[in-house]
């Protein structure tokens, strides 16, 4: 599988004019840096940043939409949800967490709050989408009495079919992790596993269930250090890159299988915040 750093969407959009040409390129700039999701729906492109926009590959222009500033967002069942979570000083004696879900509706460029209780007091929590459900793993909560965060090591997931929340506990090793939904046809389609400082864990999305497959090997790849959200599954193996302690040219693979870790090609940029799979191809934004 080949590595490439991707034309700087940061600040625009690059759009190939036939996908089978993939040297023919242009490019429309947006203004939003630090892009969170880029996402195609209806023959539009969203890109949620520093700004919120969407282009019109049909006439080339775009259009600001209203901001969430909100901390995750992700596309789940047609629609944009974006999840927040910050904790901050009540009075001298303990710490008040706040967190919360919200819906944007295309229609009407509207944000709605939707109701939360404890299974989605995440906060770093790694976040993937399966189906019409969103999944929280990982990541800490707060300690009220005293200004610490804790390690976190269940798994829940909210349904955008019902607005249910549902919670499973000790499922994953806690603290740092990323998470990466299998999409490929086989034993484990629609699966999630996450990669935390200590394991590997496959969640069983049918079951609701973990299993520890793998530990991880420091001197390859440790988020107990740093937080990542780059990650790709692939034909049985996990492909993870970009830290955020340092900077590292390195992608990082995973083979379930085996049980091993590797490195491949380095990065022609540090620091990758997403990536994806086209083609055979990983392309990376940084």
């Amino acid at each position: 599988m080949e590595t490439s750093a991707a034309v700087n969407s940061a600040m625009g959009v690059s759009v190939m004019s036939d996908i089978s040409d993939e040297e023919n390129w242009s490019y429309s700039s947006s203004g939003v840096t630090d892009p969170m999701l880029i996402e195609e729906y209806n023959g539009k492109i969203y890109v949620y940043g520093s700004a919120f926009k969407v282009y019109n590959p049909a006439n080339g222009t775009w259009a600001e939409l209203t901001h969430s500033y909100n901390d995750e967002i992700v596309f789940c069942n047609g629609s944009f949800y974006a999840y927040y979570a910050t904790w901050r000083a009540d009075g001298d004696d303990y710490w008040a967490a706040m967190y919360g879900l919200s819906k944007y509706n295309i229609s009407t460029n509207t944000w709605t709050t939707i109701e939360s209780d404890d299974s989605g007091g995440f906060f770093d929590p790694a976040i993937t989408v399966c189906d019409d459900r969103i999944y929280f793993g990982g990541g800490f909560e707060v300690i009220y009495d005293e200004p610490v965060k804790q390690d976190r090591y269940d798994v829940s997931y909210f349904d955008t079919s019902d607005y249910t929340w549902h919670k499973f506990n000790g499922v994953v090793g806690g603290g740092y992790t990323v998470a990466v939904l299998c999409e490929d046809a086989g034993a484990y389609y629609n699966d999630i596993f996450y990669v935390d400082g200590y394991c590997v864990t496959r969640f069983d999305t049918d079951t609701n269930t973990s299993t520890t497959i793998g530990y991880t090997d420091g001197y390859f790849y440790n988020p107990a250090y740093s937080l990542q959200h780059a990650a790709v599954y692939k034909n049985g193996t996990i492909y993870l890159a970009g830290r955020t302690d340092r900077e590292s040219y390195n992608i990082n693979k995973y083979n379930i299988a085996d049980n091993t870790w590797s490195n491949i090609d380095s990065l022609v940029e540090a620091d990758a915040y997403s990536m994806v799979e086209y083609n055979n191809k990983l392309y990376t934004w940084g």
